[in-house]
């Protein structure tokens, strides 16, 4: 994949916020701190509304073609989350005709705009009683994410058990923002959607997780006045990624197929799905920059965590820091390279003299235009005005998409400093559960699932991985330790209910949810 490969550009969307245009260039508008709960429901918000427009993971390649409205469950959120007096009406009235009458006056201060989504007066038709009605809201309440610790009622969130679930973000006066939905999600669905592979596959699961009839989403549905959700009136758009084709697409794609080929019940299967979004974005970023620098794919050193410091663990630290380096090498190149490429920029360096006044403010000028930066760049020397471009990009870079990629790896279970002051890859047990479930559909041998892993993703935590040339620092490779944390992988696994030593002297991964297995 050439990233400067301009036939296999999408059209580029802009966004006037932005302080600069080269790691939107890169990786697309826009990758930052996101919890991964958040980014499956910004995922499946967009899949709904797409599913709803009937184009569902049709490639989105054009601005036009990435728009989107997304549903607002605005009865729904204001009975669960804005509903503090429900539970003392009841007690203080009892289940009686004054309990409803209380109530409907205690939420006549909805923050809903349109007025015909203040009147609640249908609920007494939809519940026998209001005790009925009491005890569907704290029941509802239960499944909140209680993660995202949201203090404000219009910033909470359900469980995704149905699409009146997947509503979009409001702010205080329900206006929409990007304080949740900050585009991870929505570049995670512009990803799979540009993907060629087990389209048909992928696209009948999602569908059926989008079905208004089934029974939980029912359930959410008694809340609410008409039978589906009331809907955004306005587009969602200015979401860009940047390439048409990427082979991070395609293997995103063949884990997504691979998760929902198990049949798990779609709020199941999510479960799995917000880590491996987070990985596959992350995956992504990595293997972006790798190719901005013409380098090979990069490794991604684990260790399995030990209870104390190994050369495991050094290699691991020291494999995280090469690949944060080189996102932020990555932009440096790119920086340059469209500098060089630029025809305008090109004329000012070889036409005009460099030191005249006149010369170094026309490049200036070029600079700002052709790298979206808000403010000219200061400097009375072309190489002073180049310097704190590249500053002013680079402080971009570090506060969206650089941090973004941290988060990812946080949120996939990746990354950690369990043990350690350090961060590093020791991966959790729901990232080690998701490798198995979209890996292993029969019983394989624990150097096959290694294999696998290194060959898929470039993760190394056995002796025979981190031996390859150029894996890691020779000076971290000693064979013994990566085979003790090989053995530690298998012993997590067992433990886990993944993994089973034989009578053969072998141990072999199983994925449980399999036919295979159950047979």
């Amino acid at each position: 994949m050439d990233p400067f490969d301009s036939n296999n550009r999408a059209e580029r969307a802009t966004d006037p916020s932005n302080n600069s245009w080269v790691s939107e260039d890169i990786w697309g508008h826009r990758i930052e701190r996101q919890p991964c709960q958040l980014l499956l429901l910004e995922f499946l918000s967009m899949a709904e509304a797409m599913h709803r427009g009937g184009r569902l993971l049709i490639p989105a390649i054009t601005t036009s073609e990435i728009t989107y409205r997304p549903y607002l469950s605005t009865q729904l959120r204001n009975i669960l989350f804005k509903n503090p007096l429900i539970s003392e009406i009841l007690a203080e009235h009892g289940n009686t005709d004054k309990a409803w009458e209380e109530w409907f006056i205690a939420m006549s201060d909805s923050v809903a705009k349109n007025e015909s989504l203040k009147d609640y007066s249908y609920l007494r038709t939809r519940f026998e009683d209001f005790a009925t009605f009491e005890s569907v809201v704290k029941l509802l309440s239960r499944i909140s994410i209680k993660e995202l610790d949201a203090r404000q009622w219009n910033h909470m969130r359900i469980y995704p058990i149905g699409p009146a679930a997947y509503y979009d973000e409001r702010d205080k006066q329900f206006n929409s923002g990007r304080t949740q939905f900050t585009r991870t999600g929505e570049l995670a669905y512009l990803m799979l959607a540009r993907s060629t592979r087990q389209k048909n596959q992928i696209k009948s699961a999602l569908e059926k997780a989008f079905d208004f009839e089934n029974s939980k989403n029912q359930l959410l549905c008694t809340l609410m006045h008409e039978k589906t959700p009331d809907i955004s009136d306005s587009d969602k758009t200015g979401t860009y990624l940047p390439y048409k084709t990427h082979p991070c697409y395609e293997l995103l794609a063949d884990d997504v197929h691979a998760l929902f080929d198990l049949n798990m019940p779609a709020p199941d299967a999510f479960l799995h799905l917000a880590p491996l979004l987070a990985f596959h974005v992350m995956l992504y970023q990595l293997r972006t920059a790798a190719a901005v620098l013409g380098r090979s794919t990069p490794a991604i050193v684990c260790e399995i965590l030990a209870p104390k410091s190994t050369q495991v663990r050094k290699a691991s630290v020291e494999c995280l820091n090469d690949n944060e380096l080189l996102l932020v090498g990555a932009v440096e190149c790119f920086f340059k390279k469209r500098e060089e490429t630029d025809a305008r920029i090109q004329q000012i360096l070889t036409e005009d003299d460099p030191t005249e006044q006149s010369t170094v403010d026309d490049y200036r000028k070029a600079l700002k235009a052709l790298f979206l930066i808000k403010e000219e760049p200061k400097g009375i020397t072309i190489e002073e005005v180049r310097q704190n471009a590249l500053k002013s990009i680079n402080k971009n870079f570090k506060d969206s998409a650089g941090d973004g990629f941290r988060s990812m790896a946080d949120e996939s279970g990746l990354r950690s400093r369990t043990k350690s002051r350090l961060h590093r890859y020791c991966p959790s047990d729901q990232f080690l559960r998701s490798m198995v479930l979209v890996n292993v559909t029969k019983p394989i041998k624990e150097t096959e699932f290694l294999a696998i892993l290194h060959d898929r993703y470039g993760i190394v935590i056995g002796p025979i991985q981190a031996a390859k040339p150029g894996t890691i620092n020779p000076v971290h490779f000693q064979k013994n330790e990566f085979e003790k944390n090989a053995d530690r992988l298998i012993s997590r696994l067992v433990a886990m209910g993944l993994a089973k030593r034989m009578s053969d002297s072998f141990t072999y991964v199983i994925n449980p949810i399999t036919k295979e297995h159950a047979a």
